[in-house]
């Protein structure tokens, strides 16, 4: 195995424009094979191919990625809709801000879900390479949608926080 060092894999010595972090690291030219992963020959070779325990790691990702996240999102988001939908009823959003925190907490839930569902979308073998339009989008996208994932996430965080503060001082 070749030794690498930081600037070998993060300058792009080609001809090629294109960014390192927007080069498509996924074999276009055959069906995609979970077990042979292709390497790039600017970056370092992924431990991945020597991990006896591959097997394991792509059924575990075939069940949770494409067989829960879907129903999990899908509950999720008939959940937090309805909490919003009970938490802004006019009687409810007048009585206190606490509704109005589990109203704001519900649709970052809501909203975090779906972006985690788009993220996830990465494990299907239709959305390995960049050959259509939409897979394009989604590979370009990809970074905002990592960005709005964490950013969801801290949002329900803080609101919890806010909640859990405003309930501590209209206690005392």
């Amino acid at each position: 195995m070749a030794n690498f060092t930081s600037t070998d894999f993060l300058s792009n010595t080609t001809d090629d424009p294109t960014p390192l972090h927007l080069i498509n690291l996924f074999d276009q030219s055959s069906a995609y094979d979970h077990h042979q992963p292709y390497y790039h020959p600017q970056l370092p070779p992924s431990d991945e191919a020597e991990d006896p325990n591959l097997d394991l790691l792509s059924s575990v990702r075939f069940i949770v990625q494409r067989l829960l996240v879907p129903p999990v999102t899908l509950i999720g988001l008939l959940g937090n809709l309805l909490t919003i939908v009970v938490m802004l009823q006019r009687r409810m959003s007048t009585s206190s801000t606490t509704h109005n925190y589990l109203a704001a907490l519900a649709a970052s839930d809501a909203l975090h879900l779906l972006a985690d569902f788009f993220l996830s979308l990465k494990h299907y073998p239709s959305f390995k390479c960049d050959q259509t339009a939409v897979q394009r989008a989604y590979w370009r996208s990809f970074p905002a949608l990592i960005f709005f994932t964490d950013y969801t996430f801290n949002t329900a965080v803080w609101l919890t926080v806010c909640f859990t503060i405003e309930r501590l001082v209209e206690s005392l």
